[in-house]
C-alpha cells in the first residue's frame, strides 16, 4: 500500500512541493521581492539545461519535475504581465503561446522533454529530426517552432510599454536561446550519464592514499571556501537572515546537485542531499558571523589551503566527491 510520502514523491516531489509553497507565499505579497522572483523563474531552465548536458536523471523524474517548475516560472511572469497589459502586445503573446503549445502537442510530453535526443541507445526516429515531422507546425516551420513560439511570446511582453518586468522576460529569452544552442548543436557531456561517477572515482583514486587528517583538512578548507563565497555574496545581496529566501536557495541547490549527480536520487542520504545540507550549514554560519569577519580574506586563505589538495576539480564536484570520501 502506497503512503502519502510515496504519492507525493511520485507525482510532485518534495522539493517541487516546497518551491510551489514558496511561490504561493511570495504571490501573497504580490511578488515584491525581485530576488526571489528571479531565482524561482530560472530553476525550470536550469534543470532543463543540466538534464540535457549531464543526463543524470531518469526521464520519468525529469518529466515530473520540469512541468511543475515551468508552471512556477511562467506563472510568475504571466501574473505580473496580466496585471497591466496592452491589447496589441497580448496579440503577440497569444500568437507565440499558440505556436509553442501546438508544437508541444505535436511532439507529446516525453519528446518535448528530450526523450528522442537523450535516448542514444535506440535508432533515430522521426522525432529526432524536426524536418521529418509532417504535422503542424513542423510542416510550416521546421526550425524549433516550440522555442520560436516562446521567443515571440516573451518579445510580446517586452514590447508592451506597460510591462514593468522587461528584464525578467529577457532572462526567459536568454535561457531559451541557451537551450536552442544545446539542442541544435547537440552539446552534452561526452561522459553522460556517468559524468559524476567518472570524476568522483578519479577524485577518490587521487586522495584515497591520504590519511584521515588530510581528508578532514580538505573538508574544512572546502567549507571555509563556501563560507567565504556565500559571505561575499551576502554582503552584496543580503539574504542570510531571510528564512524564505534561504529555503528557496536550498531547494534550488538540491535540484542542481540532483541533476548533476547520478547517485541514488530518491534516498534521504543521497550525495545530492548531503551536499545540499553541507551548503545549508555554510549559509547558517554566515548568518551568525556576518559583520564579524572579512569574508574575502577567509576565501583567499581557504583557497590557498585548498590548492594543495585540488587542481582540476570544480566546486560542483568537489563537495559531493569529498563527502563520499569523508563518510567512507
Amino acid at each position: 500500500m502506497k503512503t502519502g510520502n510515496d504519492i507525493i514523491n511520485k507525482h510532485i516531489g518534495f522539493n517541487n512541493l516546497l518551491l510551489l509553497l514558496c511561490s504561493l507565499i511570495i504571490a501573497k505579497y504580490n511578488f515584491r521581492d525581485i530576488n526571489k522572483i528571479y531565482v524561482l523563474s530560472s530553476m525550470y531552465y536550469i534543470i532543463v539545461i543540466l538534464q540535457y548536458i549531464f543526463r543524470a536523471i531518469p526521464l520519468k523524474t525529469f518529466i515530473r519535475d520540469a512541468p511543475i517548475l515551468k508552471i512556477i516560472s511562467w506563472g510568475i511572469i504571466f501574473y505580473l504581465y496580466i496585471k497591466d497589459y496592452s491589447s496589441s502586445s497580448a496579440i503577440i503573446v497569444l500568437c507565440g503561446f499558440l505556436l509553442g503549445i501546438s508544437a508541444a502537442l505535436t511532439l507529446g510530453l516525453e519528446n518535448s522533454y528530450f526523450k528522442a535526443e537523450l535516448d542514444k541507445t535506440k535508432e533515430p526516429n522521426k522525432l529526432q529530426n524536426h524536418k521529418r515531422i509532417k504535422d503542424f507546425p513542423y510542416n510550416v516551420i521546421s526550425f524549433h517552432p516550440m522555442i520560436l513560439g516562446n521567443f515571440i511570446l516573451f518579445y510580446g511582453m517586452i514590447s508592451d510599454p506597460k510591462f514593468k518586468y522587461k528584464p525578467l522576460a529577457i532572462m526567459h529569452i536568454i535561457f531559451y536561446l541557451c537551450i536552442l544552442i544545446l539542442e541544435h548543436k547537440d552539446i552534452y557531456s561526452k561522459l553522460a550519464p556517468n559524468t559524476f561517477k567518472v570524476i568522483s572515482d578519479d577524485f577518490e583514486n587521487k586522495f584515497k592514499k591520504h590519511n584521515k587528517t588530510n581528508i578532514n583538512l580538505h573538508m574544512l578548507s572546502i567549507f571555509l571556501s563556501l563560507v567565504g563565497i556565500i559571505g561575499m555574496i551576502n554582503n552584496k545581496i543580503p539574504f542570510a537572515n531571510d528564512k524564505l529566501f534561504i529555503l528557496i536557495i536550498t531547494c534550488c541547490i538540491q535540484m542542481i546537485f540532483k541533476y548533476t549527480i547520478d547517485n541514488d536520487i530518491d534516498s534521504l542520504f543521497s550525495l545530492s542531499n548531503l551536499s545540499t545540507l553541507f551548503i545549508f550549514i555554510a549559509i547558517y554560519v554566515v548568518s551568525q558571523i556576518q559583520n564579524k569577519i572579512n569574508f574575502t580574506t577567509l576565501l583567499i586563505s581557504s583557497i590557498i589551503i585548498l590548492k594543495f589538495f585540488v587542481n582540476k576539480y570544480n566546486l560542483l564536484y568537489i563537495i559531493p566527491s569529498s563527502i563520499k570520501l569523508f563518510i567512507k
